[in-house]
């Protein structure tokens, strides 16, 4: 049963990260669907003639979604069209600012996949090339703010990087629950923008990931 589909809706991303499962922003030419393209596409996923159901679950990916002005217009076409869980997978930077956070989920944003890898700033720097803690607590603190309840943390672990973290990480959600619904961990990707030979280096699986989050409950 096909419940929730997923739209990229740009290849522009306002990071350049060492570590990106889409390698976003280097083809050299944009891809970005008009509204009008965007809702075919959501009207052929939402047609009733699906079986057992049309999906009910939209996830509106990228690059970065939030890049483009029109992201209001299209969550609110994806409400208007039935979809009643709208994600947005983001890195979260503009919703630092508060007033763009609150049109966003006025438009229709009901959850938000996002990018969180550590809580500390040297983990930052070597995932996505930058140190990104300040904003990240500050988007905890807008959602609180304006009571948003559906914030999926997406970590992306990579082994001698930031799988330290993933105790770490799971004790910020449950202190933050008011916030935070989930965890979604994401062992480094064999795809996007990333070499074989780090592939090699930095691979970190899932059962590395049950022996630490074990070995996080047992302390």
């Amino acid at each position: 049963m096909c419940i929730r589909d997923s739209i990229d809706i740009t290849n522009r991303c306002n990071l350049r990260c060492p570590i990106c499962f889409a390698n976003a922003a280097v083809t050299g030419y944009v891809v970005e669907p008009t509204l009008e393209e965007l809702r075919s596409i959501m009207e052929h996923f939402r047609d009733p003639d699906i079986q057992p159901l049309p999906p009910v679950a939209l996830q509106i990916s990228g690059g970065e979604p939030t890049v483009r002005n029109d992201l209001p217009e299209i969550l609110e076409m994806a409400k208007e069209l039935g979809f009643v869980h709208r994600m947005v997978t983001t890195n979260g930077l503009r919703f630092t600012n508060i007033d763009y956070l609150q049109e966003i989920i006025d438009a229709g944003m009901n959850a938000m996949y996002w990018q969180f890898d550590g809580l500390e700033r040297e983990t930052w720097i070597k995932t996505r090339g930058v140190d990104l803690l300040d904003k990240k607590m500050k988007v905890i603190e807008n959602c609180r703010e304006l009571g948003f309840k559906d914030v999926v943390l997406v970590p992306t672990i990579a082994r001698g990087i930031n799988e330290h973290q993933v105790g770490p990480i799971l004790k910020f959600a449950t202190e933050n629950q008011d916030v935070v619904s989930c965890i979604v961990y994401q062992p480094v990707s064999l795809c996007g923008r990333i070499t074989q030979q780090e592939v090699l280096r930095l691979r970190y699986n899932a059962t590395d990931l049950f022996t630490d989050i074990n070995n996080y409950m047992q302390k």
